[in-house]
């Protein structure tokens, strides 16, 4: 009996330690650094130039939203239609903060572009590209038009400096980005984009139905 007592003994000792030993594994695992719960991601490491920095507000953000982010909830657009929310990739993200970076210099001429609105500068910058003819910037936080370039398409249809751009196909431009608008209104010769542009003096929207040329630029 004596020696069934020892054994157990024993045995309760070691199943304690095996205890504490898995809850301090898992107090450690839930203690460590937010950008070692960030997976499948290369390139996570600080530069030296940035090592006081504190970009633990940037991964617990990071973190948070791959963890309760409700993949394909339902949002409301501004015309009063509900479309589903996707959720984006992890490069998308990591464009989306480099955009945040960049808008923080409150610069107009600084942006950032992903590879496909490069590649879309590039070929504007060329000479030649598909779509209506207008130059498009940002004025008091709104899409502004510029001026549409003459002979274009969006000029014959009437398209005026200064007019607002506030929807594209129905998609509300409100927080979108000059190069966001772009690409949604670029498209292949022949096809047509509708956009609504709120002007001074007129109290209703304008809805313009443009269909697309090739539009040739001075570099």
């Amino acid at each position: 009996m004596h020696q069934d007592k020892k054994i157990n003994s024993i045995a309760l000792y070691l199943l304690t330690i095996g205890v504490s030993f898995l809850l301090g594994m898992g107090v450690g695992y839930d203690s460590r650094p937010q950008v070692e719960l960030a997976t499948g991601i290369n390139n996570k490491e600080t530069p030296a130039a940035l090592a006081q920095t504190d970009f633990a507000p940037f991964w617990t953000t990071w973190n948070l939203i791959n963890e309760k982010y409700v993949n394909g909830k339902l949002g409301a657009e501004d015309n009063g239609t509900t479309t589903k929310k996707k959720m984006p990739t992890d490069q998308e993200k990591v464009y989306g903060a480099i955009q945040g970076l960049v808008s923080s210099l409150g610069d107009p001429y600084s942006v950032f572009m992903t590879p496909e609105q490069a590649e879309s500068f590039q070929t504007e910058i060329s000479g030649t590209f598909e779509g209506v003819g207008m130059e498009l910037g940002i004025k008091e936080g709104v899409i502004t038009v510029v001026a549409p370039l003459e002979g274009t398409p969006a000029k014959k249809a009437g398209v005026q400096s200064g007019d607002k751009l506030i929807s594209i196909e129905d998609k509300a431009t409100f927080g979108m980005s000059v190069e966001e608008a772009v690409s949604l209104i670029r498209g292949k010769k022949g096809t047509a984009v509708k956009l609504t542009f709120a002007r001074e003096g007129e109290q209703d929207p304008i809805e313009i139905k443009i269909v697309r040329d090739t539009i040739d630029i001075p570099t």
